[in-house]
Order: C-alpha cells, then sequence, then structure tokens
C-alpha cells in the first residue's frame, strides 16, 4: 500500500482514496477523521479477504517476535512466557492479527478495544499493553 489522498466531492463530503494491492480504493466522510477511521474499517476488511503479501510483517507475527524476545531476554520466566503467547494468540485470532504492523495505529488499538468487550478486562489489557509495544510505543 503506498500514499492516499484527501478530496471534497461536489456534494461537500471528502473521498479518501488510497492504494491497496495495486487498486485504488475510496472511501468517504463528512470529516478527514471520519475518512481515516472508514481508512481503517476498509483496510481491516481487505485483509480480512486478501492473501497477505509475504514481504509484510503482520500483527500478530510481531506478537509472536515480542514473546520470544521477552523469553530470550529473561524478562520473563517459563510460565510468563506461555501467559505471553495466549495473549499473542487471543489478537492472532482476532481480524487484526493478519493486519501488517506498520498499519497498526491508535484508532486500530481503540477499536480493537471495543470489539473485544466480551473478554475479561484483564485479557484485553494485556493484549492492548501488547499491541502498543510492538507498535514501538
Amino acid at each position: 500500500m503506498s500514499g492516499q489522498a484527501l478530496r471534497t466531492r461536489k456534494n461537500g463530503t471528502l473521498e479518501l482514496r488510497f492504494r491497496f494491492n495495486g487498486k485504488t480504493v475510496s472511501v468517504y466522510g463528512k470529516t478527514q477523521e471520519e475518512c481515516m477511521n472508514n481508512k481503517r474499517m476498509k483496510l481491516l476488511e481487505l485483509y480480512g479477504s486478501a492473501a497477505q503479501p509475504a514481504n509484510e510483517e503482520t500483527v500478530f507475527c510481531s506478537c509472536l517476535r515480542y514473546c520470544e524476545k521477552a523469553l530470550n531476554s529473561g524478562t520473563v520466566h517459563k510460565e510468563g512466557y506461555k501467559s505471553l503467547l495466549r495473549t499473542a494468540r487471543f489478537i492472532g485470532r482476532s481480524r487484526f492479527g493478519p493486519i501488517p504492523i506498520d498499519e497498526l495505529d491508535d484508532g486500530m488499538i481503540g477499536l480493537f478495544r471495543t470489539e473485544s468487550s466480551g473478554y475479561s478486562d484483564h485479557t484485553v489489557q494485556k493484549a492492548i499493553y501488547m499491541l502498543i509495544k510492538i507498535r514501538g510505543g
């Protein structure tokens, strides 16, 4: 995926265009923020239906790499490592797992929190902490 362009349409709404797998995709909204939220939703939809490009690191792969680093550095013991792996699998089973890591932003993490509301607070908090860490925050 490469750059994006925002324009105002004749009817006053905004159109955000971006490239996905060589095709131009458009999303619409009344504000720039709404367009960005719609883009996130569209990306989740597209990544859920498209084969993952082999050259992009996914959120789930980054979670697994985070677990391995924690174990190898001695930051966690074996039981802590198992807990981290459970958290990584929880994220991997969500629709956020196959998304490229460079697409993960605060909006998607907030959406993850909202969509995970049926799970225990502790599980969701651990997952969000991991998402923030792998994103580089």
